[in-house]
C-alpha cells in the first residue's frame, strides 16, 4: 500500500497541458470551514500562486484537487474530465487524476537512494526496466541532479531534497503539477534561485503548475495568475500585474500589494483621474471603479513608490512626521518611519539627517494612488 503522498502518474510523455477548473469547492473539519465555495480556473500552461495566510486552507485546496483529500461539495475538472462532483458523485482516485505534487516536507522514502526514490512511481506502474532508466536519467539530468543518483537522502542538502522531490513529480511528465510551499525550507538566496528554475521548467515544459505560498514575493516571483485567499476563501484572483495594479478589494490590496491604505470621500472624477478627500488630505487617483462623487473609497498607495521628496510636478504632496530612520537600502537611499492620518508606514529619502518628530512632505504620482471599494 503507498502512503499517502505518494502519486503514481498516468500518460507519461503528455504533450497537452490540461486547464484546471474548480467550482464550489467546499470542506469541512468538523465545524472548521477550511474551503468556502472555491470557484476559479486555471489557465493552460500557466504558473498560478495561491497566495495566503498560514491556516487559510491552501494545502487542503491543493490536497483536493490531488484527490488525497474529499470535499463535502463542489466540482473538479481536469481538462475535459470530471475528477470530483458531489451532484455527480464522481471521485476519481489520485493515482488517476495524472498530477504530480511536491509536499513541503518532499515525503522521500529515506532508504531509498535518489535514483530509487524517483524511479518508484515508474516501478508501480511496472514500466519496463529500460524505460525506466530512461526517464530516470532524463528528469535527473534536467533538473541538473544526475551526479546525486547512488545518494540517500540524509546525504543532501535542502536545496537538492528540493530537486529529487520535483523529479519524482515529474518523472511521468504530468500535465498539472501542484507544489505545496517547496522552498519554505530553504535559505534566502538558495529560495531564488531554485523559484528561477522552477519558472523555467514550467515555462518549457508548459506544464499547469499550481504553487502554494503564504510568501508575498515567493508568488510575485513566479505566478503568471494569483489566487488570494483568506479563511477559505477565494478573495481575488486574476493576472498577477492586474491584481497588483488595479487590486479589487482591500484584503488584496494590503496583502498581495503591500499597499498602505487610507479611506476616503470622492469628490469629483475626469477621464484619466478621481479627486479624493482622504485622512491625509487630497488626492488625485486612478481608480478601479466607476465611482460617483460622495462614494466612500479607499486609497491603497504602495509602499515602495512613497518618497520624501518635495516635486512641483507632483499631483500630490503629503505632509508626514518623521518617527525614526530604518537603515540604508542598497541604493544608498534611507528608509524612515513616517506618520500620517494616524497610520505608521514607510517611506524612502536621498537625504540620512532628517530628525526625530520633523515634518517633510511627500510626493506622489497620481498614477501610484488607487481607489478601490471600501468594503
Amino acid at each position: 500500500m503507498l502512503p499517502q503522498n505518494m502519486f503514481i502518474f498516468e500518460l507519461a510523455g503528455s504533450k497537452f497541458p490540461l486547464s484546471l477548473k474548480v467550482e464550489g469547492l467546499t470542506k469541512f473539519f468538523g465545524e472548521v470551514v477550511a474551503l468556502d465555495g472555491m470557484t476559479f480556473s486555471v489557465p493552460s500552461g500557466s504558473f498560478t500562486a495561491v497566495l495566503g495566510p498560514s491556516g487559510c486552507g491552501k494545502t487542503t485546496l491543493l490536497r483536493c484537487i490531488a484527490g488525497v483529500e474529499t470535499p463535502d461539495s463542489g466540482r473538479i475538472m481536469l481538462g475535459n474530465s470530471v475528477v470530483f462532483s458531489s451532484k455527480d458523485s464522481v471521485n476519481i482516485q489520485p493515482e488517476r487524476r495524472n498530477v504530480g505534487m511536491v509536499y513541503q516536507s518532499y515525503a522521500l522514502w529515506p532508504h531509498m537512494t535518489v535514483y530509487d526514490n524517483v524511479a518508484f512511481p515508474l516501478k508501480v506502474r511496472k514500466e519496463s526496466a529500460d524505460n525506466t532508466d530512461s526517464m530516470v536519467t532524463s528528469v535527473l539530468e534536467r533538473l541538473g541532479i544526475e551526479g546525486l543518483a547512488g545518494r540517500y537522502p540524509s546525504e543532501l542538502s535542502g536545496g537538492q531534497q528540493q530537486r529529487v522531490a520535483l523529479a519524482r513529480a515529474l518523472v511521468y511528465r504530468p500535465p498539472v503539477l501542484l507544489l505545496d510551499e517547496p522552498l519554505s525550507g530553504l535559505d534566502e538566496s538558495m529560495r531564488r534561485n531554485v523559484a528561477k528554475d522552477l519558472k523555467s521548467l514550467q515555462e518549457s515544459l508548459r506544464l499547469d503548475t499550481i504553487y502554494v505560498t503564504h510568501n508575498r514575493e515567493e508568488a510575485l516571483w513566479l505566478g503568471d495568475e494569483i489566487i488570494v485567499m483568506n479563511r477559505g476563501k477565494l478573495i481575488a484572483s486574476g493576472q498577477t500585474d492586474s491584481l497588483i495594479r488595479n487590486p479589487p478589494n482591500a484584503y488584496t490590496a494590503s496583502f498581495l500589494g503591500g499597499m498602505i491604505l487610507f479611506k476616503g470621500t470622492l469628490i469629483s472624477r475626469n477621464q484619466r483621474y478621481v479627486l479624493v478627500q482622504t485622512e491625509i488630505g487630497k488626492l488625485m487617483c486612478r481608480s478601479v471603479d466607476g465611482f460617483s462623487p460622495g462614494a466612500n473609497v479607499l486609497i491603497g498607495i504602495n509602499e515602495k513608490n512613497i518618497l520624501i521628496q518635495s516635486s512641483d510636478s507632483a499631483e500630490n504632496k503629503v505632509t508626514v512626521t518623521i518617527e525614526s530612520m530604518i537603515g540604508i537600502q542598497p541604493d544608498g537611499s534611507y528608509e524612515y518611519n513616517v506618520v500620517a492620518g494616524g497610520k505608521r508606514f514607510s517611506a524612502v529619502s536621498k537625504s540620512g539627517d532628517l530628525p526625530n518628530g520633523a515634518t517633510a512632505t511627500l510626493s506622489l504620482s497620481a498614477s501610484d494612488c488607487v481607489a478601490i471599494p471600501n468594503a
